[in-house]
């Protein structure tokens, strides 16, 4: 599978984070982030960050998150317009794991 991006909709500033099925695309360089920000290795199953290295020209934010679909056949999506850093309750649908 190729690479990752936001979808192309017609929205004004799409936000749904897709993957490319054809290897060829590469998609967008994206960045880890350490819930700690006192570490600055990303090591197996602890909470990160993971955001779009390269902004668009939308002003929301590039770090994904969980949200909940408006979609029958989906029940969630993973989304742009999360929050960097702030590990808590209020920000658990933005940190990921890589297990």
């Amino acid at each position: 599978a190729g690479g990752g991006d936001v979808s192309a909709t017609n929205k004004t500033c799409p936000d749904d984070v897709i993957q490319y099925s054809l290897d060829l695309l590469q998609g967008l360089p994206v960045t880890f982030s350490p819930a700690s920000s006192e570490d600055d290795v990303i090591r197996v199953s602890t909470d990160l960050n993971i955001k779009f290295s390269i902004k668009k020209a939308c002003d929301r934010s590039s770090v994904w998150k969980i949200q909940k679909s408006s979609n029958s056949e989906v029940q969630w999506l993973v989304t742009t317009g999360g929050e960097e850093g702030n590990p808590g309750c209020d920000t658990f649908t933005n940190w990921f794991k890589i297990e």
